[in-house]
């Protein structure tokens, strides 16, 4: 991975850590993470569409931070059927924080 395509990355995973973290999901250990296999695959698709590097941070930021809101209910299937409610709650409220960053 180049210096600068790494730099990118790190970016991304700040910002979409900022707006997908929750003290609840952290509590019920949900995963909160950014998927390095979706940054490079977007990445990849962005590059070679020849799209600016601006334009293809701000469009992996949202890819990651929809995909993270996507595959949360992974975890969800492995809670205590009392806290599976209250998870996907809090997943749509940060889904819902998620789409109104953008």
């Amino acid at each position: 991975m180049t210096d600068s395509k790494e730099a990118m990355f790190r970016r991304v995973e700040r910002k979409a850590l900022t707006h997908m973290h929750h003290d609840y999901l952290t509590t019920r250990k949900v995963r909160q993470a950014v998927s390095r296999f979706h940054f490079d695959a977007g990445y990849a698709i962005l590059s070679a569409a020849a799209v600016k590097d601006d334009e293809i941070e701000q469009v992996l930021t949202a890819l990651l931070l929809l995909e993270q809101g996507l595959s949360i209910h992974d975890d969800v299937d492995r809670c205590q059927s009392s806290d599976q409610g209250l998870i996907v709650l809090v997943t749509i409220l940060t889904v819902v924080n998620i789409i109104t960053f953008w």
